[in-house]
């Protein structure tokens, strides 16, 4: 699938790359966290003679793919996980290596060691995903990326709690507890952004993904937990002392196998989700692939239009406005940088002004209709916003999803509510091979009225500088700048 000639290819590489080593980090840090609020007894996680062996493994398989990281792409870890790894050493007396019980600290220190430990790693942890989303900011891919890591947080930080002493435990800062609950809220968050934005995806994509968002009951019971207002620290530490234990998966081996099934659990759960990760990023490789081609079949459409209909001289090269949709200005808006505005870079108005209008043919338009009450308009000057929409009104929906951003299609509003409106889509199935349509919620901005049809002069009424649109594959899509010899 390899092509290095294609400019959406390397962002991808990169984003594996990081990926691997994040995934990698993410588990070194849940067992750290393990190891450490145990004070290295016990067998903690499956496949070790004690926790400390496991550290030992992770960190050796965090630094073989870091290395790979550090060479490829610059991304040096190795200064920020020596520190963390001295600080849970140094707390315990001991690197995990050693069988020697550590010197006891004190449950507060033990708290605060614990969680500056957590929140190291985390911090580790985030920077590396800004750097792994900054290419792909505007795919699915983003979502599922934060959706593992928040999964990553609660397995560090139960994995801890489930040995930390009731002291330690009263001696937690507060915003430990906040920090959890920000996870739990993330969570619902990015799990129904995912959802919405595999939903034009093909119907074996929206399986998987549907599959994998159905929490195992172990994780599903501690989740609702951490929704009740009276959850706490002891009772969160209960539960997972508990795991498994209902299904009668631990009998009475003890608490250290109910652990070991919350960490298996979380574990499986979190590797369910970078399998899908995997799928995701074929997915968008396919799509990226699909919007060059859209992108190429469209300059095409555009310059037989133009050769057809030219009412002057030459229409330069266009290309379709693919980058980001918030750059696009409606039609009753002037572009930024305005009219003729200074050197470097053309704004949108400047290369607008030099579009020469084409004869007409069928296809092409200028969206020239103005809302009677702007969504756009100060609260003061408008009552509400959505005051210019109605039920069963016909729309223009401007797109947002990777492939189709700036691309209007046609939608009609099925429900006003609070600062969205709800649409259907006559042109997308809801589901390959489906008679029903699909709906969507979006908002106000993304919106504007059907223009009204082109008058019988319509092509003589245009002026150069108009903003031309062309209708294809469903929807209206606008021109830009010229592409330039070596694009796409």
């Amino acid at each position: 699938r390899g092509n290095p000639g294609c400019s959406w290819e390397e962002p991808l590489g990169r984003f594996n790359e990081l990926v691997k080593l994040i995934h990698r980090v993410q588990r070194e840090r849940g067992a750290t966290t393990a190891w450490l609020a145990s004070r290295g007894l016990g067998s903690v996680m499956p496949g070790s003679c004690g926790a400390g062996s496991l550290v030992v493994d992770l960190r050796r398989r965090t630094d073989s793919v870091a290395l790979i990281a550090a060479t490829r792409l610059g991304a040096d870890t190795g200064g920020m996980l020596r520190k963390l790894r001295d600080q849970a050493d140094s707390s315990c007396g001991a690197s995990p290596r050693a069988t020697a019980q550590a010197p006891a600290l004190t449950p507060p220190e033990l708290a605060r060691t614990f969680y500056s430990v957590h929140n190291g790693y985390s911090r580790l942890i985030a920077s590396l995903l800004t750097r792994a989303l900054g290419d792909v900011e505007r795919s699915v891919l983003p979502d599922i990326a934060m959706l593992k890591e928040q999964y990553g947080q609660q397995r560090a930080f139960i994995s801890g709690v489930a040995f930390l002493p009731d002291e330690s435990l009263a001696a937690m800062p507060a915003r430990a507890i906040g920090m959890l609950l920000k996870t739990v809220e993330r969570q619902n968050e990015l799990r129904g952004s995912l959802r919405h934005k595999v939903a034009r995806m093909a119907p074996e994509v929206r399986r998987a993904v549907d599959e994998a968002l159905v929490l195992p009951d172990e994780i599903s019971r501690i989740v609702s937990a951490m929704e009740d207002e009276q959850f706490d620290l002891l009772m969160l530490r209960d539960l997972i002392q508990s795991c498994g234990r209902d299904a009668a998966l631990c009998g009475d081996v003890g608490t250290n196998a109910c652990i070991q099934r919350a960490w298996q659990a979380w574990t499986a759960y979190i590797d369910r989700l970078q399998a899908i990760e995997e799928v995701l990023v074929t997915e968008v490789v396919e799509r990226r692939a699909t919007t060059a081609r859209r992108k190429q079949r469209l300059l095409a459409s555009f310059a037989a239009a133009a050769a057809v209909g030219a009412l002057a001289s030459t229409l330069p090269l266009l290309s379709p406005h693919l980058a980001s949709s918030s750059s696009t200005p409606l039609a009753d808006e002037p572009a930024d940088g305005g009219e003729g505005g200074g050197g470097g870079e053309e704004s949108a108005a400047e290369w607008s002004a030099r579009v020469t209008v084409l004869a007409g043919p069928e296809g092409l338009r200028v969206h020239s209709c103005k809302l009677a009450r702007s969504p756009f308009a100060a609260p003061e000057e408008v009552d509400s916003p959505l005051g210019a929409f109605a039920v069963g009104q016909r729309v223009e929906v401007m797109q947002e999803d990777e492939g189709y951003e700036g691309a209007w299609f046609v939608a009609e509003v099925l429900e006003l509510q609070k600062e969205a409106v709800r649409v259907m889509y006559p042109a997308f199935a809801a589901e390959e091979g489906s008679d029903a349509k699909l709906e969507d919620t979006v908002q106000l901005r993304r919106l504007r009225p059907m223009p009204p049809p082109p008058a019988p002069a319509f092509s003589g009424s245009l002026s150069a500088g108009a903003p031309l649109e062309m209708l294809f594959e469903d929807g209206w899509w606008q021109g830009g700048p010229p592409a330039s010899p070596t694009a796409g």
